[in-house]
């Protein structure tokens, strides 16, 4: 039979090859059997590594996001710290986190444009010059009438005058005895001594708790004469209005005078029950008015002495302070019963109800026109009253501390108060809205005061300095210009003058006292479109309805230039910043470009589809923006004679052109 066979295969054949060999069959397995394992133990030491690779990567990015989540976080409180800061009018620290902010991070948009924004929309008051440093607490601190001077009182019982431009100090300390200040009743509103300049700058005179009084000469600091000695503490000193006389107040209850040259006593003194906080003149010299802590206040005579009015002025609590209105009339008085009231100066009649706060009133005083009476104190507010009605002017003024002083400046329309919260403000009066953002100190401010030319403020503190900052806001200075017709238009010449559009006439102004500068109006007989300033000079670009336009001397009120004929009634026209190009626009839609000078026309006309309302040269002449009655902007190349914005479109009418 045939026999059945099958290809061996080759797994057979390593098999019997292993068994006719064993020992190298077995060297043969061992050795694939370490190939594998370490196959096999590298691929998992692999497999570890990078696992613990992915795991370390993993966690490096959750410490970079925990880190950046960490930074994100803290600049968020950041940033909402700078907004509270902001919001509680603390807006001086807030831009300095906000700066510091942007140094870090300075490819932030959002924090430049932030920074950007707080610059525009705000009023920061920047110091004049360097702080003036004491060595003690600073109470009270006063410019001189003439401008030049500041005097400082301090906590040791001393005064010293300084140099406004220069911050230098004048002279020697004003110093009083230093040991009778070193108690501790010098605490709160109560301070060691008071100072004030005479009206012609030269002298100064000081009141201290060593019972005496002193004149000193401003520039050197040396005595004009001895002391003037009281029995008792000396509150407060005032000079009359031709500086012949000083008033002093002092604690024994007795007002009384003396001659400011010989420091000789008056005979006329002015008695109260308690010790008096102030003693004023009246602004012709001729009374004085006295207010104390025994719940009243008094007119006197200063010749005799005696008593204006037959009864006190009374209040249910200690009167801390009385002023004179303007025109010496009326008499305003600060009690700590919470109210002030205003009573005539001749007859002790009350001119008004109470004015009434919300805890002790303790600061008083008129606006320089009398129409308007400040008061302040505990209830943390400046309320302004109308004098003639009693009623408040505005909304009180708010600060976060007791108020502390309250001055208005020269022309009226301002108004600075001094608060125990660290700052002082500057308001406007007319709306009780602030013209800059708080000057802040690092403790209490005490005492703040305009310069006579209401430019500066200066600000006396705790922190024992004394900051001169610029106040000037920026905002509309009053002037007013008397005109017989209605003006349609003004434009800036310069600094000093202002162009006047009243109809048909243009009138040239200074602008300080509002004067008229021009010999005569400029008269056209014909309506003015546009009148405005060629390259800051006193030449003026005249346009008219009919068509008409020409460059004149406004002052000579002399055309300069032939008269450019636009052929049309016009709407609008400009000049540009050199004088030399003039467009005239008209409600055919026509807008012509002509040479000053010579009133020849440069190029074609630029033709609109609608009536041209407003035209704008660009700064270098070289392109003219016009909008039109469809609501539409033009962009023009002059040269090209090519619109440039072709399809700037408003939903409404177009006002102006910049």
């Amino acid at each position: 039979e045939p026999v059945l066979a099958r290809r061996i295969t080759a797994s057979r054949r390593l098999v019997r090859w292993a068994q006719r060999n064993p020992l190298a069959g077995f060297l043969s397995g061992l050795t694939v059997l370490l190939g594998l394992t370490l196959l096999v133990g590298t691929s998992w030491a692999l497999w570890r590594i990078s696992a613990e690779r992915n795991r370390a990567i993993q966690r490096a990015d959750e410490a970079i996001q925990q880190r950046r989540q960490a930074e994100e976080n803290l600049r968020s409180q950041r940033v909402a710290r700078i907004e509270m800061l902001f919001r509680t009018d603390q807006a001086v620290d807030a831009m300095a986190l906000l700066g510091q902010l942007y140094a870090e991070h300075p490819a932030d948009v959002r924090l430049a444009e932030w920074i950007a924004n707080e610059l525009t929309y705000r009023n920061f008051a920047l110091p004049v010059i360097g702080p003036l440093i004491h060595s003690d607490r600073v109470h009270l601190v006063r410019f001189s009438p003439n401008g030049r001077l500041l005097v400082t009182a301090t906590g040791q019982n001393a005064a010293q005058v300084w140099e406004v431009s220069s911050g230098k100090r004048l002279g020697q300390p004003l110093q009083h005895s230093e040991a009778a200040a070193q108690t501790g009743e010098f605490l709160g509103g109560l301070h060691p001594i008071y100072a004030e300049f005479s009206p012609d700058s030269r002298s100064v005179a000081t009141g201290s708790v060593d019972g005496t009084a002193q004149v000193w000469d401003a520039e050197t600091g040396h005595p004009r004469h001895a002391p003037l000695r009281h029995p008792d503490w000396v509150t407060f000193v005032r000079f009359s209005p031709d500086g012949k006389l000083l008033a002093t107040a002092c604690r024994d209850g007795v007002a009384r005078l003396w001659e400011t040259e010989t420091g000789r006593p008056l005979e006329a003194t002015f008695a109260h029950k308690d010790w008096i906080n102030t003693v004023v003149f009246s602004p012709d010299g001729k009374r004085v008015a006295t207010a104390s802590d025994d719940m009243t206040a008094r007119v006197w005579e200063v010749t005799s002495g005696r008593p204006v009015t037959a009864e006190p002025l009374r209040h249910d609590g200690g009167v801390r302070e009385a002023r004179f209105s303007p025109d010496g009339k009326l008499l305003a008085t600060a009690s700590s019963d919470g109210s002030a009231r205003i009573w005539d100066a001749e007859t002790g009649a009350p001119r008004s109800t109470r004015l009434l706060n919300q805890a002790q009133v303790v600061v008083v005083q008129f606006s320089p026109d009398g129409r308007l009476l400040a008061t302040g104190g505990f209830d943390r507010t400046v309320r302004l009253w109308r004098v003639a009605t009693g009623q408040p002017h505005c909304a009180p003024l708010q600060h976060r501390g007791t108020i502390r002083s309250i001055e208005f400046s020269s022309d009226g329309f301002r108004v600075v108060s001094a608060s125990e919260d660290r700052t002082a403000r500057v308001w406007e009066v007319r709306g009780g809205t602030p013209v800059t953002e708080s000057l802040r100190h690092d403790d209490i401010v005490w005492s703040a005061c305009f310069s006579p030319d209401g430019c500066s403020v200066a600000t006396a503190s705790s922190d024992r300095t004394v900051l001169v900052w610029d106040v000037r806001s920026g905002k509309a200075r009053p002037v007013t210009v008397d005109l017989d017709v209605k003006a349609t238009g003004v434009h800036w010449v310069d600094g000093d003058r202002c162009l006047m559009t009243t109809g048909a006439r243009v009138r040239l102004h200074e602008v300080q006292s509002g004067q008229q500068l021009s010999r005569r109006d400029l008269g056209t007989n014909e309506q003015i479109v546009v009148a405005m300033p060629v390259a800051g000079r006193s030449h003026v670009f005249v346009a008219t309805q009919t068509g008409r336009a020409a460059i004149w001397d406004a002052e000579r009120v002399e055309r300069l230039t032939p008269e450019i004929e636009h052929g049309a009634p016009l709407t609008c026209a400009a000049v540009s910043r050199d004088g030399g190009a003039v467009a005239t626009a008209s409600q055919d839609g026509r807008l012509r470009i002509w040479e000053a000078l010579t009133a020849r026309e440069t190029r074609s006309p630029l033709i609109h589809p609608a009536a041209v309302t407003r035209v704008e040269f660009s700064p270098d002449a070289r392109r003219i923006a016009a909008a039109c009655i469809d609501f539409t902007v033009h962009l023009w190349d002059l040269q090209t004679g090519k619109d440039m914005l072709p399809s700037i479109r408003h939903e409404g009418w177009i006002y102006d052109l910049a």
